[in-house]
C-alpha cells in the first residue's frame, strides 16, 4: 500500500556505555526483525537485507534528542516535550545532544512481544554524546545504572507497507 508518510514511534534499551574524553558512545539495540514488535509492526529482514541496512543506515548523522530534567532532585531526562501550538504547527522541547555514528544489523537473542525467546537479526546503533552538558551526561549515567535502565526512544517514517495476518510490514521507511 502506498501512502504519503507515516510516522510510527519505537523504543529500545542502551545496552552499553564507552567514556571518552570529550563524549560518551552509546550502543543501543533499537530493534529486531522478522517478528513484530507491541506496535503491530514489523520490519522484514530475511530476503531484503540489502534494503533493511540501506533503511537502517538513515539514520546515521540524525541527532540524538532529549531534554534534561530534575525529578525527585535526581538529574533525569524528559520525553519528547512535543507541544502543539495553536497555529497547528508542532513544537519540540528537546535539544540536540549528540549525534548517531554507526548502525549494525547481527543476530541477538531477544524476547518477542509474545514472549517467545528466540535469536533474531536485531539493528545496533551508536551515538556520540556530548560532554559538554554535564546535566545531561549524568542523567544518562545515572538512569543507565539504575534498575529501570536507560530508555530510548525513536521514530520511523515509513512511505510503503502491507499487512499480512494482521501485522503492518514496513516496506520503505527512513528513521
Amino acid at each position: 500500500k502506498e501512502m504519503n508518510s507515516e510516522k510510527i514511534c519505537f523504543s529500545s534499551r542502551t545496552i552499553d556505555i564507552a567514556e571518552h574524553e570529550n563524549y560518551l558512545i552509546l550502543t543501543n539495540r533499537l530493534c529486531y526483525y522478522d517478528d513484530k514488535n507491541l506496535n503491530g509492526v514489523m520490519l522484514p529482514y530475511k530476503g531484503y537485507e540489502e534494503s533493511a541496512l540501506e533503511f537502517a543506515n538513515t539514520l546515521v548523522n540524525m541527532p540524538v534528542l532529549a531534554k534534561y530534567k530534575r525529578i525527585n532532585n535526581l538529574d533525569d531526562l524528559g520525553s519528547h516535550e512535543m507541544h502543539i501550538l495553536p497555529n497547528g504547527e508542532v513544537e519540540w522541547g528537546t535539544e540536540s545532544i549528540g549525534t548517531h555514528t554507526s548502525v549494525e544489523i547481527k543476530e541477538d537473542t531477544v524476547t518477542t512481544v509474545n514472549g517467545e525467546t528466540k535469536v533474531l537479526p536485531c539493528l545496533f546503533a551508536e551515538c556520540r554524546i556530548w560532554k559538554r552538558n554535564r546535566n545531561i551526561v549524568s542523567a544518562i549515567k545515572r538512569l543507565y545504572e539504575s534498575e529501570k535502565g536507560l530508555n530510548t526512544s525513536w521514530e520511523i517514517s515509513t512511505t510503503s507497507y502491507e499487512y499480512k495476518s494482521g501485522t503492518k510490514i514496513l516496506t520503505e521507511y527512513e528513521f
